[in-house]
């Protein structure tokens, strides 16, 4: 039995205490606190059986109680069982004999049946359920038709003989088949005669076959079962030999193990009676079980392998049972797409980490199953991992049933986050294509309008495409001397700015309180004045100087120019308690200045545009076939869907002065980087729910540079 330390909810300790007191059986939970066995549980049929008040039970050693009533030997043959329980951590048996032979555990005959069940908590076995049967004596006087129903129903629960329930009311049956012959004539069963002194005195040909002896070596007295039996199984003929001295047969057949002749051994299912009320001589029906031992071995190995297989399989598969709905067997990679560890996945309910949608969808196929509809198909469904972040995966369902029952389902799943990523992005560039389809048709009509009118004379045409050259070249022209203007006007504006405010501060240190209060104030609004018109007239100049073509586009690791920002930002950062998590970024090729720009100025919006809570930024990277995918999160204050394109104008601002400082360009100047990079930016908000800005960058941008 294997349990959780972990669950999702809390264990009512009372109600499980009621539950087991209730059990049928005399059970005993044993806690493995070697060399006590301490006894924490018991079932009301062992006190009411043994008349001991449980207080007498409870928190005491298992073997202080059970010395009151047993031989030394049979309780070190107990503690023997308990121990294998404990160190292999697989059910063991046992038989002891009772001092007392009026303990109502013992029905009077002294001989006890004790089981043990372990109780794996975390991969150690922290308690034990043992469990007491008493031998019953075995039914007299029973008639036996050889030739009748009940005697073929007894052979064909011999042949089952894996099932122990077949030879337990067999003794005084068993005697007569023998002396019929019908058994010692079989070619199923080695049969035998042995005796008190350890010989074997008679057998059939076919216990002669399984031991490799000849009948020879029978004749000349070379069979002594005890030597035959290895020395770890003696125990079970020592049991065997008190049993039939008790009841005159076994109440139930036993496992052991004989060696061959040549040396080899051979597992056996051995069933014992006594032929005289001297209990000296004795038969034995043996069934040789070798095969089925291979069998289990092999199916034993079989499972392991399989186990082995689907914990290392690349594919996330895992097991859910649909009552609760609860998982019953998760494999590593599983565990690996959502970054959670086997227990933590285990203790979760499959609904838990599935997203709204994902689960609503999810509970109608859980219904349609239990409703017997069969579910076989391939279902994509959004996952939720232990660090929030959603995961596409591909389920393909297939149902499990046990006994024509509805037992749950094995779910295997491939992780399609990349390919939705694509899909989307795909969708993007689609409509894109589609509004620039649109437009271009709109352009194709006028084209062919305007082409209609212009054939009806060459001149018109020549003089309308020597004008529009000409209107191009007049464009070109007026855009450059449209950018060499504000770079001029910027740059010339600096000196008397500059005249303006040092005049200004200079007034303001010396005559500031000599002169009245609104004379001060007057001084702070130029002050003020003087410095916003220079922060302007700087990201004028910026954004002019943006253009300049002249840079050389190098290789940039951005995991260096991020560092670089945030000593930059250093000030903001820790004023505003700010934490910055990212991947590892790529090495990409673009203007070194101009990609810290667009990092810092998307960094300080994330900073100065921040909620209640403290300031988290999320940098993630993708790369998909010829460009990156980058994008910055925050968790401030949001941006109105319909502002979306309009705070990528210049100028463009959506909170006052007073509510947030700056010039309305830094996203503008953003835009114009990227496009100089031949990328797109854009940004993925709601009000109230922080911004992602994603923009991408062309792995081959310098190539696509123009002059």
């Amino acid at each position: 039995m294997t349990v959780s330390s972990k669950t999702n909810g809390t264990v009512d300790c009372l109600e499980f205490e009621q539950v087991f007191n209730a059990l049928s059986g005399c059970k005993l939970i044993l806690k493995t606190d070697t060399p006590n066995f301490t006894t924490v549980g018991v079932t009301d049929a062992y006190l009411e059986r043994t008349r001991i008040v449980k207080r007498d039970i409870i928190g005491k050693s298992f073997f202080e109680i059970l010395k009151r009533n047993s031989k030394p030997n049979e309780v070190k043959k107990l503690r023997s069982s308990l121990l294998k329980c404990v160190n292999n951590g697989a059910e063991t048996k046992v038989k002891i004999i009772s001092n007392d032979s009026e303990c109502s555990l013992s029905n009077g005959t002294g001989m006890m049946r004790c089981s043990n069940v372990p109780v794996v908590v975390d991969g150690n076995v922290k308690y034990i359920i043992h469990e007491v049967r008493n031998l019953e004596s075995p039914k007299k006087n029973e008639n036996i038709d050889l030739k009748g129903s009940h005697s073929l129903k007894l052979l064909d629960d011999l042949e089952k003989i894996d099932s122990f329930d077949a030879l337990k009311s067999y003794d005084e049956r068993f005697k007569r088949l023998y002396e019929s012959g019908l058994f010692y004539e079989s070619g199923l069963f080695g049969v035998i005669y042995w005796n008190m002194d350890h010989k074997i005195v008679d057998a059939n040909d076919k216990f002669l076959e399984m031991v490799g002896y000849t009948r020879k070596d029978l004749e000349d007295g070379n069979l002594n079962w005890f030597e035959m039996t290895p020395a770890e199984y003696r125990y079970t003929d020592e049991n065997s030999i008190k049993e039939l001295r008790s009841f005159g047969a076994n109440q139930t057949p036993f496992e052991k193990v004989y060696t061959r002749k040549d040396g080899t051994q051979m597992p056996i299912i051995i069933a014992c009676a006594m032929l005289d009320e001297a209990c000296y001589n004795g038969v034995a029906l043996i069934l040789d079980i070798t095969k089925r031992k291979d069998m289990e071995k092999a199916l034993k190995k079989s499972e392991m392998e399989y186990k082995h297989l689907v914990n290392c399989a690349p594919t996330a598969i895992f097991e859910i049972d649909f009552e609760g709905p609860s998982f019953k067997n998760v494999n590593e990679a599983f565990c690996n797409l959502l970054s959670c560890s086997k227990k933590d996945i285990l203790s979760k309910n499959p609904l838990d980490i599935l997203d709204k949608k994902s689960r609503a969808d999810f509970k109608e196929k859980i219904s349609l199953a239990k409703a017997g509809e069969k579910i076989d198909e391939d279902i994509e469904y959004q996952f939720v991992d232990s660090k929030g972040r959603l995961i596409w995966v591909l389920l393909n369902i297939k149902l499990i049933y046990s006994a024509d029952k509805l037992d749950g389902a094995l779910l295997v799943g491939h992780n399609i986050t990349e390919r939705k990523q694509v899909e989307n992005l795909k969708q993007k560039l689609f409509d894109q294509e589609k509004k620039l389809t649109e437009k271009l048709q709109a352009s194709n009509e006028m084209l062919i309008s305007t082409t209609n009118k212009l054939q009806l004379t060459n001149e018109e045409l020549v003089t309308a495409q020597t004008n529009l050259k000409n209107l191009v070249n007049q464009l070109m022209i007026s855009n450059k001397e449209l950018e060499q203007f504000a770079y001029v006007a910027s740059h010339d504006l600096q000196e008397p700015l500059r005249m303006v405010s040092s005049f200004t501060q200079l007034l303001e240190r010396r005559y500031k309180g000599k002169l009245d209060d609104n004379a001060d104030e007057y001084i702070d609004f130029i002050v003020e004045g003087a410095q916003r018109m220079k922060n302007l007239i700087d990201d004028l100049l910026s954004y002019s100087r943006l253009n300049n073509r002249t840079a050389k586009f190098q290789w940039i690791d951005l995991n260096d120019c991020l560092n670089v920002v945030q000593l930059d930002l250093k000030s903001s950062i820790n004023e505003s308690n700010a934490t910055i998590q990212y991947d590892n970024l790529p090495e990409i090729k673009g203007d070194p200045m101009q990609i810290k720009q667009l990092l810092q100025n998307l960094i300080g919006n994330a900073i100065k545009f921040q909620g209640q809570d403290h300031v988290k930024i999320n940098i993630t990277c993708q790369k998909f076939d010829d460009h990156w995918l980058i994008t910055v999160g925050d968790n401030g204050i949001g941006i109105d869907p319909k502002y979306h394109d309009q705070i990528f104008d210049i100028f463009k601002r959506l909170h006052t002065r007073k509510e947030y400082e700056g010039t309305g360009m830094g996203l503008s100047i953003c835009k114009r980087i990227i496009e100089r990079h031949n990328g797109n930016i854009w940004v993925e908000s709601e009000l109230g729910k922080g911004a992602t800005f994603c923009f991408t960058i062309s792995e081959n941008a310098d190539e696509l540079l123009k002059p």
